[in-house]
Parts: C-alpha cells; sequence; structure tokens
C-alpha cells in the first residue's frame, strides 16, 4: 500500500512540475510578444517623428 502511495505522489509532483513549466512557457512567450509588439509600434512612431511627417501619412505609406 504504501509503494502505490509513493508512486501516486511522485506521479503527482512530477505532474505539477511539469505543468507549471508549461503555464511559464506559455507565458514567457505571451510577454515577448506583447514587448515586440510594442517595440515595433514604438520604432514606427519614431520613424514617422524622424520623416517630420504626422503619424497618419506614415502609416498610409506603410500601407
Amino acid at each position: 500500500m504504501m509503494i502505490i502511495l509513493s508512486v501516486l505522489k511522485f506521479i503527482g509532483i512530477a505532474f505539477t512540475v511539469l505543468l507549471l513549466i508549461d503555464i511559464s512557457v506559455i507565458g514567457m512567450v505571451f510577454l515577448l510578444r506583447k514587448i515586440i509588439a510594442r517595440n515595433q509600434y514604438a520604432h514606427q512612431y519614431l520613424l514617422a517623428i524622424q520623416g517630420g511627417r504626422s503619424m497618419e501619412k506614415y502609416q498610409k505609406q506603410q500601407k
């Protein structure tokens, strides 16, 4: 009986650890995507200012 319980406990711990790693990886990817998207917007805005144009004109040119 004790062996079965210890095996179940080990499986439970392993499963929990894997689940936590999975969640953290997904979270990291999500955060990285957000950061990259923000940086792209900031870069576009800076380019628009450097060009001496309004943001709207720059966006129209991009399309």
